[in-house]
């Protein structure tokens, strides 16, 4: 869809930008400039007009430029050097890349240019510029086509049904209107022929009356038309903020499973890391035991040495020493039964804390 329209040095605009709509109406009086508007889009995207009408009739003008920019970003310009060395088409994408058109004849239009503009919202279906540009004196500007003609061309323009609506019954107004007028144009002629100019005066005062009505009636319709503009806009406004929302929405719905999917990791990595404690214990618990069963087998050893030793003690003095180690044998042996004790103890503190379990978190086996 076409955004900003541009000028330089075109005709009557020396330096002009003007923003357009999905319906922009253009309003002057005679001589303003509303026609050049016209031949500016002309020149830009259909490249037709006479060169030497087109410059801007002053001392300094030296190039001549219009500018189209599209809600796309797209910005399509046409320029031309007065001393003809320049002729191009200048296309800048949204990215700011240019691309250069040089030496374009009259009525040449490259299908980069073709392809460029576009009169579809931007989101909607780009379809190719199909609306035909006329002159001032032609249909739609005077109203002279018929109703099907002119629903077509407001359609182009807006493609709203209810503009569509609206021009139809334009049209069947002026219809009407021009019914009316030339019923009682034969009227007006016997009303001269028969009473004189004066009753034709009023005859004629009832017809301007009539046709003021047909003007307001115009009026009014122009009014719908804005309306049904402003309300197709913050329908579009309306759309896009629910479309943000549903997107939000969407994404907090991923967050909020993604940190239920932690939760459980979580959980689970706790669960195992207190059944890996639990087993280390057990691994200590055992790893004791085996060293008491080591030193209890040991301390069976020494018993048996002590009762030779003790045998031989009275025979000799080596049997005395004999028993001198053997005390010390003694000392170390109650070391041994205190460890045992304590090792005892510390098992009987874990089975306590596995009595909750019926078997091994880890292994799986029955306490």
């Amino acid at each position: 869809m076409l955004k900003t329209l541009s000028l330089k040095n075109f005709r009557s605009y020396k330096d002009t930008s003007i923003e357009l709509g999905m319906f922009t109406v253009i309003t002057g009086n005679n001589g303003f400039g509303k026609s050049n508007l016209i031949r500016a889009l002309q020149w830009n995207i259909d490249n037709t007009g006479t060169w030497s009408s087109i410059p801007r009739k002053a001392k300094d003008t030296k190039e001549v430029s219009v500018n189209i920019v599209q809600d796309t970003g797209t910005i399509l310009t046409r320029f031309r050097t007065c001393d003809d060395k320049v002729n191009a088409y200048i296309i800048t994408s949204p990215d700011g890349k240019e691309l250069t058109l040089d030496k374009v004849g009259r009525g040449d239009l490259p299908p980069a240019v073709t392809t460029t503009v576009t009169t579809a919202p931007k989101g909607g279906k780009q379809d190719t510029l199909a609306v035909q540009f006329a002159s001032q004196h032609d249909a739609p500007f005077l109203l002279t086509s018929s109703a099907s003609e002119l629903e077509t061309q407001f359609s182009q323009l807006v493609g709203l049904e209810a503009l569509q609506k609206a021009s139809s019954e334009v049209a069947t107004g002026l219809r009407k209107a021009q019914n009316d007028y030339n019923y009682q144009l034969p009227r007006r002629d016997a009303f001269l022929t028969a009473t004189g100019r004066f009753t034709a005066i009023a005859e004629a005062e009832e017809i301007v009356a009539k046709l003021k009505k047909v003007s307001d009636r115009q009026e009014a319709i122009s009014t719908r038309l804005l309306q049904a503009q402003t309300l197709y806009i913050e329908y579009v406004s309306l759309c896009t903020v629910a479309g943000n929302i549903d997107q939000d929405i969407a994404s907090l719905d991923k967050i909020t499973s993604k940190c239920q999917q932690l939760l459980v990791q979580m959980d689970s990595i706790e669960t195992n890391r207190k059944a890996a404690v639990v087993m280390r214990e057990i691994a200590a618990i055992d790893t004791n035991r085996d060293k008491l069963a080591t030193l209890t087998s040991d301390m069976g050893q020494i018993i048996e040495k002590m009762e030779r030793i003790e045998e031989k003690r009275k025979g000799s003095m080596v049997i005395l020493e004999k028993q001198k180690q053997l005390g010390k044998l003694d000392n170390d042996l109650i070391q041994l039964v205190t460890q045992q004790g304590k090792l005892k103890d510390r098992e009987m503190a874990v089975l306590g804390e596995l009595s909750g379990f019926d078997s091994c978190p880890v292994c799986g086996s029955k306490l």
